[in-house]
């Protein structure tokens, strides 16, 4: 029950996407048909319009809200699939860090062998200028 909770939460976002733009079809035409049904018994078609509008914004809304919901639980699947692999991994690179090595299997890298000191030439130091008299 509780193996690859990713999976499974991507699948539910999959099938609640569904049933939720099923709910949203259904009121859709639940309100059309309220139009029809209100302008035999009333004959207004101020409510004709006003069912008309309210099932086209109860679908525009119903949808964009259905498929925002269901891509952030899918996208929530999608990390905690990911952290689960993460995890797997770093377990397998722990595992393999700590197993024992055996010190013939170890390459030892020559020592570094020091440059060669290179002469500097002294640099000559600039005499200094005598101060110089201000200008009347």
């Amino acid at each position: 029950m509780f193996n690859k909770p990713g999976i499974k939460i991507q699948s539910f976002a999959k099938v609640f996407f569904v049933l939720s733009l099923i709910l949203t079809i259904f009121g859709t035409i639940v309100c059309i048909l309220g139009a029809f049904i209100s302008m035999e018994v009333t004959y207004s078609p101020m409510l004709f319009f006003i069912f008309i509008i309210g099932g086209i914004i109860l679908f525009v809304v119903g949808f964009f809200a259905s498929w925002i919901s269901a891509l952030c639980l899918f996208s929530f699947g999608r990390i905690t699939e990911s952290v689960e692999k993460q995890n797997e991994l770093t377990e397998q690179l722990i595992n393999i860090v700590s197993m024992p090595v055996d010190p013939q299997d170890v390459y030892y890298a020559p020592e570094p062998q020091p440059m060669p000191q290179q002469q500097v030439m002294p640099q000559q130091v600039p005499q200094q200028m005598p101060p110089q008299q201000p200008l009347q």
